[in-house]
């Protein structure tokens, strides 16, 4: 966890040639007027970082619900935790999520990008995660699912 490192913390990081992973953190509120972590300084440092949970026990497995934390800025229920200079965009988010989970994993050369010879995982949504209501992020449902190319997943009604 890098909660509350500092810029000269992941400067020092970066040159070390670190990544760092961030857990979501839906429920746990500004820390001494401080949002943690420090999702957009660790955005812009450069440094290599991608993004998931803690699991099912401390923090919800969902990744619309870490994607809408550090986007919108929110907490659950609706509590505002980031200010709107301390969040990161949607695409940001999304490569965090992906490709640089993928390269964190040592799988770049299979997962992470949609690409001609790696693993065709991929899942379909209910709604345009890039066009919807920031909001609404944290709500959206997957309608299919693929591993390696086979659907594992296909919501009743499709």
């Amino acid at each position: 966890h890098v909660d509350l490192i500092s810029k000269e913390s992941l400067e020092r990081a970066k040159r070390l040639g670190w990544h760092i992973t961030i857990a979501n953190h839906t429920v746990k509120p500004r820390m001494e007027g401080v949002a943690s972590p420090p999702i957009r300084m660790i955005q812009d440092s450069g440094i290599l970082w991608g993004m998931g949970s803690d699991g099912t026990i401390v923090a919800t497995y969902n990744p619309f619900h870490t994607i809408w934390e550090y986007t919108a800025g929110k907490i659950f229920p609706n509590i505002v935790k980031y200010e709107s200079n301390e969040v990161i965009t949607r695409e940001e988010a999304l490569i965090a999520h992906t490709r640089s989970n993928a390269y964190l994993m040592f799988m770049e050369d299979s997962l992470g990008t949609l690409e001609a010879g790696k693993y065709a995982d991929l899942v379909v949504l209910d709604r345009d995660y890039l066009e919807i209501e920031i909001d609404d992020v944290r709500n959206i449902e997957p309608v299919m699912t693929m591993v390696s190319g086979e659907i594992v997943y296909q919501e009743a009604n499709q």
